[in-house]
Order: structure tokens, then sequence, then C-alpha cells
């Protein structure tokens, strides 16, 4: 348990240090660009606090390496440069960049291979130093006076200081202290050395005694020990912050233990130790996280179902309640002609029981005479009198019962909102790295271009950051190496050398518009046109063909207008990635473009994923889920309001003709499918319009029935039952039902294409299997996550086709389903099926046998190495790897 503990503590420092390294790296790009005290300040404490925790935490190169980056950013400001050249700029970004890997190195447990710290890492760190120097003895006196007449030494002590001494705060106040002599000694040693920095050496006498102290306490003490030295500490803080250097402790008070504690003070501490913190935070991994939001959408269909099993216990009762009213109807006709029989003096058995000889001295008018047949009517009567007390003590049961469902319902949104904002996330964590990339791609290809972006505090649900970061980046590769022109170019054309590139983001309703804009030169209609026409698409299609269609082709996989291949985006070859991406989450892409001006890409992308907003609308007996956030109106179809135009049929809306789609004729089947009942009755019981408005545009969508809008929840479809253009998802309803959700676009785009003129799309998949060069597939295998991403980004540019699998049984099942891939890259330690599993179980199948599998691992042994060539490896790589080498080395096994 300590162990792990420890690992954990460790873990989340990585996460720590990640954050670290993204805002050294931020403010390094701003002294490259304005120099000024307060950004170098910020970026020294940031690598001191680095190198502080590295070391607490063990990873000695990590804080060795940060200590070399402080060294430096103190000589450059100690030399009170303006402006670093670019080659000291790119430098110290170089040297950020191998913090990153380190880290990366370090979360994966790969070891670092001496080579690359040798080879790849030092010489950075000596060539800072040559050009800048060594740092001298009074360097850290001197930075602290350069800070603007800002003294960094209470800074320190508010910041730095302040979360060590809560971090410590935390452990002891945590349930499992077995770490916490480890945290308290490395505590003192990191105050300690922040004290000889800042020449504090009182302070620092202090952390040295305190560390003895610690050192020496036995287990039952330690605790003790630590509260007095927090306390210590404390005091030492309150006076450097006051000026009082000269009152700074020397040794840590006595510590006092009265080994029988009272009751009261008992309750008194645990009463302390419960207030809350309101600046604690909590690390929550992403798996538990995930996991609840599965409950939570389980919470929802629950949820769901007991409103609607509510409806249909408060329609039971009350046909209960009619039915009784009838039978108390019934009973009422049967008393009238038991009545009209009696009077007209008809034999009628008199009742034997409760009779008596003295009633035959009275006739029927003197005294009332009960026959059996009175008294089973009275009997009746009560029993409905009985019956219906029931039912209304079941119709007050159900309102309270109502009522909790209300509440239950409000609560159970309440904590879906809360738990939905938990997992947002600041755009800034997907974009904060942007401005980095675009200042080395400048560096590399001679460009310039500025990148701005806006609205990176909006909040996005993890997921949906996740499956941002590949499209994101690639549409900013993309926007810089085939829209921003060179400085020539540009001035030539009357533009400024300095192209610009935006990304902005902001809220619309439930959904979040992300656009991506540069002033480049633009994409040229014309190029498309002629470049469809090169793979065999229709001449006179094309001719007819919006700019909306034709633009719509980049999306497709293979498509390009790019003569050129360049190392940073290969041909053009991924926006099919961009849109792939997209589509997982619901998202959608829109282009405008101007040539000579610019193109702007705008990505609409939910704030969540889990759940949401539907309209169930019924066609032709199929039920389909519409998103609410895409309907502007539901109304009752009325066929005299059809009308015909050019382009077919319209009804008119708000004054306006907008096509009408009729569904029917589209959702086409092969079977017969029976019209369903449904628990809950629909909104609208005939023939009914859906008014979707998208992209400012208006389309209505003629159907069968619709209900109201209800909240459902969202899960996907394994990729072995695809669903059908223009859908992506599945909404479940209350009673389990499985129903498809629309992707709108998409699916206005499949119904409104003419039959007799198949949409562009459909005609590129026809002529790319005769024209359109097919891409090499690469299947890469690997537990990373990231590993998988690096490497399938890597031979994306390379003009790649990439697939990806988790483990080797992921890569079994894929390769078994179908997926047809010219080559393998694989790594070795994987669960369920490791690489030397994969590598036999392809080699004993006939159909898999002929693949050449590649082995990238970080295993470099030759008993590995020797293993994995007699199963029948083609080539073998250890990490870190050549890609170049790599690279060529996959072309020669395709193309064998």
């Amino acid at each position: 348990m300590p162990n792990e503990k420890e690992n954990e503590i460790r873990r989340q420092f990585l996460d720590e240090a990640q954050e670290y390294i993204t805002s050294l790296e931020a403010s390094i790009l701003e002294i490259s660009q304005t120099s000024n005290a307060t950004t170098i300040n910020a970026a020294l404490r940031v690598t001191h606090s680095l190198k502080g925790g590295a070391a607490m935490m063990g990873f000695k190169l990590l804080s060795e390496l940060a200590h070399h980056l402080e060294d430096a950013l103190k000589v450059f400001k100690i030399n009170d440069s303006t402006l670093p050249d670019a080659e000291t700029g790119h430098l110290l970004l170089l040297a950020v960049s191998c913090l990153y890997q380190i880290v990366d190195f370090e979360r994966y447990g790969e070891a670092i291979n001496p080579t690359w710290i040798s080879k790849e890492v030092e010489p950075i760190f000596t060539a800072l130093r040559s050009r800048l120097g060594d740092p001298q003895d009074e360097t850290a006196a001197s930075v602290l006076s350069m800070e603007n007449n800002q003294d960094l030494v209470p800074l320190l002590f508010e910041t730095e200081v302040e979360e060590c001494l809560q971090r410590l705060e935390t452990v002891l106040d945590s349930p499992n202290q077995s770490c916490l002599r480890e945290e308290a000694t490395l505590l003192a040693q990191e105050l300690g050395g922040l004290g000889e920095m800042l020449q504090l050496h009182d302070f620092s006498q202090l952390c040295d005694t305190i560390e003895q102290q610690i050192a020496t306490a036995s287990n039952d003490l330690l605790i003790f020990v630590t509260r007095a030295a927090l306390q210590t500490w404390r005091r030492a803080q309150v006076l450097i912050l006051a000026g009082q250097l000269d009152q700074i402790p020397l040794e840590m008070d006595a510590v006092e233990i009265n080994p029988t504690i009272p009751a009261q003070v008992v309750q008194t501490i645990s009463a302390t130790a419960d207030v809350e913190d309101p600046n604690t935070t909590v690390r929550v991994s992403l798996r538990q996280l995930n996991h609840l939001q599965d409950l939570f959408g389980e919470l929802t269909i629950d949820r769901n179902g007991l409103d609607l099993n509510l409806k249909r216990l408060r329609g039971l009762i009350r046909q209960l309640s009619q039915r009784l009213q009838t039978l108390q109807h019934v009973n009422y006709e049967l008393r009238t002609v038991y009545d009209s029989v009696a009077l007209t003096n008809a034999p009628v058995a008199v009742a034997s029981v409760r009779s008596s000889s003295l009633l035959t001295e009275f006739d029927r008018l003197e005294m009332d005479q009960y026959t059996d047949i009175h008294l089973l009517s009275q009997q009746v009567i009560e029993t409905i009198v009985q019956l219906q007390e029931v039912a209304d003590d079941l119709s007050l049961g159900l309102d309270e019962t109502e009522q909790n469902a209300r509440n239950l319902t409000k609560s159970s949104k309440q904590l879906q909102s809360g738990f939905t904002r938990l997992k947002m996330r600041p755009l800034a964590e997907l974009v904060d790295r942007f401005p980095r990339a675009l200042h080395d791609w400048c560096v590399e290809y001679g460009k310039q271009a500025k990148l701005t972006i806006t609205g990176e505090s909006i909040l996005l649900d993890r997921s949906v950051i996740e499956t941002l970061q590949d499209p994101l980046l690639h549409l900013l590769r993309n926007a810089f190496d085939h829209g921003i022109e060179t400085p020539e170019a540009r001035i030539e054309r009357g533009k400024s050398p300095e192209g610009r590139i935006e990304i902005q983001a902001m809220q619309q309703g439930n959904r979040t518009l992300i656009t991506v804009r540069d002033d480049g030169e633009g994409i040229a209609i014309d190029k498309i046109r002629d470049r469809a026409a090169q793979i065999g698409l229709d001449p006179a299609l094309l001719e007819v063909a919006s700019e909306t269609e034709l633009l719509s082709l980049i999306f497709e996989p293979g498509f390009s207008t790019s003569d050129r291949v360049t190392e940073l985006s290969g041909r053009g070859v991924g926006m099919d990635v961009v849109r792939t991406h997209l589509q997982q989450i619901r998202g959608e892409i829109t282009i405008n473009t101007q040539v000579g001006v610019g193109t702007t890409f705008t990505l609409s992308v939910p704030a969540t994923l889990s759940t949401v907003r539907v309209v169930l609308a019924e066609s032709h007996g199929m039920l389909l889920a519409i998103p609410s956030e895409a309907i502007a109106e539901v109304t009752i179809f009325e066929p005299e309001q059809v009308i015909q135009t050019g382009i077919g049929e319209a009804i008119e809306y708000q004054g306006q003709p907008i096509s009408l789609i009729r569904l029917q004729r589209h959702l086409n089947f092969n079977c017969i499918r029976a019209r369903h009942s449904y628990e809950t009755p629909p909104l609208l019981h005939s023939e009914s319009v859906v008014i979707i408005q998208q992209g400012g545009k208006l389309t209505a969508l003629q159907v069968d029935r619709c209900w109201t809008d209800q909240e459902v929840t969202v899960r996907s479809l394994s990729n072995l039952l695809p669903l059908p253009y223009g859908f992506n998802g599945c909404a479940i309803l209350g009673d389990g039902r499985v129903v498809p959700l629309v992707n709108v676009p998409e699916f206005l785009y499949q119904v409104t294409a003419p039959p007799s003129q198949p949409s562009l799309p459909a005609l590129l998949s026809a002529a790319s299997s005769v024209s359109l060069p097919t891409l090499p597939s690469v299947l890469v295998v690997d537990d990373s996550i990231n590993v998988r991403r690096f490497l399938a980004l890597t031979l994306s540019r390379s003009g790649y086709q990439v697939e990806e699998a988790k483990d080797g049984q992921d890569a079994i099942e894929r390769l078994e389903a179908g997926l047809a891939v010219q080559a393998i890259v694989c790594d070795i330690e994987m669960p369920r099926l490791d690489g030397f599993g994969l590598l036999t179980k392809l080699k004993a199948n006939q159909k898999f046998n002929h693949i050449p599998v590649t082995m990238l691992t970080s295993r470099s042994g030759d008993k590995h190495r020797q293993l994995a060539n007699q199963l029948g490896a083609a080539a073998y790589f250890s990490k870190p790897y050549n890609e170049q080498v790599l690279l060529q080395t996959l072309d020669h096994l395709i193309h064998a």
C-alpha cells in the first residue's frame, strides 16, 4: 500500500510538471517577443518549482535539467538582455522540449536512453551555457533586486512556500499517513534549498534542524513533531512576509506530548480538521470519471423509465376508477330492476336468513322484506365503496411518488450538471502549445505568422477536448503550410509579410463554435473541380455543383488539390480524419474561403457528450431521434400548403418557401416493419412537419408523427456495426429501446440529393475505386494511447492511412473482422496478447502471414530482438527511434 501511495503521488506530480512546463514554454515565447522582468521572473519561479518538486519525487534527471534551465534564465536576466536572439530563443525552447520528453518517459515508465541524453539533450544545454555563461554566486541576490521594485522573497513565500505548506497539511489531514516522514523530510530539504538560494541563512538553518528532528522522531511521535514543524514554518513565513528576518527562529519549538488527550480536545481537533479549505482540490483519474459518466447515463435511462412507469401506473389507476364507476352504475341498474320486479308482486325468494315468522303479519308496504338478491346487491355496493377507497389511496400514494420522482429528476439533473462541469476542461489545455508549434514551423520553413487565440477559457467536455486535439492541430498545420504565403509572396500581393492565423471559440446555445481563420491564399474552387474531374467525376455534375458541395470533397479520403509533398503536411491528406474525429463527437465542420483573402474553418461541437435532448419522429415505421437544438419548430402537415418550385416540393414558412423532404421516400427497408405502440402519446398523432435549421438554412421534414422533446442518454456503436450515412450514435429511451441519432448535416445532405443525381461524395467513393490512388494502410498496435497517436500522426503526415489497436487481441479481432492493412507496427509488452503472441498468431494464419510486422518497443536487448526475428518480425526498432529510418523501412516492406 505505501508503494502504491507513493506511485500515485509521483504520477500526480508528473501532471503538475506538465503544467509547469507548458507555463514555462508560454513565458519563453513571450520573452522572445517582448522581454520584461515580470515574465522572466515567472519563468524563474516555474523552473525553481519544477526543480525542487522533481528532486523531492526522485526524478533526478528532470530536476537537474530544470536546474540548468533556471541558471540560464538567471544569467539572461542578470545580463539585462532586452530580447534573446533567435538562436538563444530556439535553444531555450529546445530545452523545454527535452523536459516534455522526460516527463513523458517517466509517465509511461520507459527507460531513458543514455545515448539520447548525450547526443540530443546535453548539446542543447551546453550550447546555452556557451551563449549565456555560467551563473555567478551573486546571481541569485542580483536577480532578487531586479524585480522592478518588487521583492521576490515575499512573492515566493506567498506562492511557492504556501503551496508546499498546504501540501504538508493535506498529508497530515489524510487518513493514510504512511508517507508522512518522507514528505516532511523532502519538504525540509526543498525549503532549505530555497533559503540558501534567497540567502535566508537563518531560515535554511531552521529547515536543517527540522529535518534532523523528523529523522530521529519515533513513529508514535512523528505526527506531533511534524505538526510542530508546520507551526514553526508558518511562524517563520509570517516573519519573512513582515520583513522581520532577524526574528526567524533557528530551532523548532519543543514538542509536548500528552498521551491522555481529553475527549473535548479530540472533538475540537476533529471539528477543525473537518473545516473545508475552499482552495483544496482532489485529483481523480479519468477512468473513474468515465465510469461515473456511464453510471450517470444509466441513471438517466432509469429516471426516464421511472417517469414512463409512473405515467403507465397513473393510466391504470384512471382505468380502475372508470371501471369502478361502471360497476357502480351496473349495480344501480340492477337494484332498479329488482325494485320494479318486487312492486309487481312477482314471486321472489325471500331470504331465509334473518327472517322471522312475525314478518308474515306485515305486507310489503308495512315492512321492507329483503331477498337474497337484495343482500348480494348490498354486498356489491359495499365492495365498490371499499375498492374506491383503495383506488383513492393508490392515487394519493401515486401523487407522493410522482412528487418524489420530480424531486429525483431535479436532483439528478443538478447532479448531472455538476458532474458535467466537473469533467469540463478549458480549451486552453488544447491550444496552449499551438504558439510553440507555429514558432517552430516559422523558424524551420522561413515563413512569418502570428497566432491569436481568443475564447480559450471556454469549457468543454474532456472527451471533446481529447477528440479535438488532432483535428485542430491539423487545421493549424494546413493553415500555415497551404494557406500562409511566404513573406515575399505576401508583399507582392500587397499584404503584410507576417501572416495571421486566428483560433476563436465562442458558446452558442448547447454547442461551442471554434473557428480557425487565416489570411492566406484561400482555396481555389476551380482546382477542386479540375481535380474531381481528373479522378472520374461527371464534368456536367461538377459544373452545376454548389461551392459547398465542391468544398466538401476535401474531406474525402485521399482527395487533395496540392501538387507538392511537404514534410509538414504531406499532400494535404488528413482532412478526412478531421471530419471523422468530429463525427465521433457529433460535431460538424464548414468552410468559407475566398481566393487571395483567406480561409475559415468553423467547427461546431457539443459541450457534453453523455446526454442530449431530442425530438422523436416516426416515418415509415422507423423511429428517429433528432437533436432538439437543430429544430426550429414542429407543426401539423397540411397537404394544401405544398407548392412546386424549380428545385422540387416546398412549403411556406414565415413567408418564405423552404424545401420539403418526405422522409418516407428515403427510408426504405427490405423487411416488413410493424407500427409500434408507445406508452407516451405523440405530441402530434397525424402527419407532421419538423422544421430543421442548419447553417442558416431551413428545411422541412415530413414525418408520420412526432413526440415532445426529452433528454436521452447517447451511446456509440461498435465499429463492427457501422451506422448508415447520416447517423452518428444511438439514443436510449426510458423503455430501453435504442433509436438511431440523426447527424443533421449529413442526413440533410443525404436526403436532399435528387435520386437521379447522386451526391458528390458518393460519386467520389465510386470513382476512387478506379482512379484515386489507394493509400497504404498501416495498423499501429500499442497499449499506450499517446504512443499510438504520436505514431499515427507521423505516419499520416507521410501519406499512410493509419488504423489503431490497443493490444494484440484487439488487432487480431479487427483483422478477422475484415480490416485490410499492408503493414503492422507493434509493441511487445501489452495486456491480453503481447507482441510475441500477436506475431505467433499472424504467422500461423494463412490470411495474415504475408503482412510484414515491425516491432517498435523500449526493449533494446538482443534477447528480445532475436526472439522477434525467430517469430517472423520483418524489422525491429527500439525507442527512441529514428523517424526517417522507420519510414524508409516501412516503405521498403510495403512495396517489396
